[in-house]
């Protein structure tokens, strides 16, 4: 089995492919590299037209304390609007709640693989969404007690992946030190989807309207 995972960086993608690195510009790129039979990617797969997935609740409530780094999906209606005002806004007047400025940043990458998954059903059974803080808390046993953003928590995460992976030096303009640990840990999920040992949540399969999962893998 073939496998990578992959996460958005300052440069694209950063993909991690047998445990190696590569930054690509495009998610449709990242198959170009060669033949998948299973791509874990950190990016919202599969999306309610209102209200909150379930996979991310549930997400939510395993994490503990690193439960702020699951942003809710966004419903399909606001991905087209135009600035995060605007997505604010119509968010509160069809579902009654606001949305983060962090969920809002990651509209461009979400309507970039649901466009593609759309596009190219074939990728679409071997395509699974993958949360790293979830992966890690899965490979740890418990959720880490440290944020990637800290020196501390980096270190957590490298001994948990030691095995398996070179680790490159990217210059920062392509991506960052918490983006290859979480393009790392994706393939860890990956390897496990292709093993069927990974965790899926939740338990019951759900699907968009347009034939997309909505749940998360580790």
């Amino acid at each position: 089995m073939i496998c990578a995972g992959a996460d958005g960086c300052h440069g694209g993608w950063l993909v991690c492919r047998e445990g190696t690195f590569s930054v690509v510009p495009t998610f449709e790129a990242i198959w170009e590299l060669g033949p998948l039979d299973v791509l874990a990617i950190d990016i919202p797969i599969g999306l309610h037209d209102a209200g909150r997935r379930a996979c991310d609740v549930q997400a939510r409530a395993r994490l503990g304390a690193r439960r702020s780094s699951v942003f809710a999906a966004p419903p399909r209606p606001l991905l087209e609007c135009a600035c995060y005002d605007e997505a604010n806004s119509l968010s509160r007047q069809l579902f009654g709640m606001g949305i983060s400025k962090q969920s809002y940043f990651l509209f461009p990458r979400i309507r970039e693989v649901d466009a593609a998954l759309r596009r190219y059903p074939e990728w679409t059974a071997r395509t699974y969404e993958c949360h790293p803080e979830l992966s890690f808390a899965v490979r740890n046993g418990a959720p880490l007690s440290a944020s990637k953003h800290t020196l501390e928590g980096l270190a957590m995460r490298r001994i948990l992946l030691s095995d398996g992976c070179e680790w490159p030096e990217l210059p920062h303009s392509q991506a960052g030190a918490d983006d290859i640990l979480d393009a790392a840990i994706c393939l860890w999920s990956a390897r496990r989807i292709a093993r069927r040992e990974h965790l899926q949540v939740p338990a019951k399969t759900f699907w968009d309207p347009f034939g997309l999962k909505m749940n998360l893998y580790a």
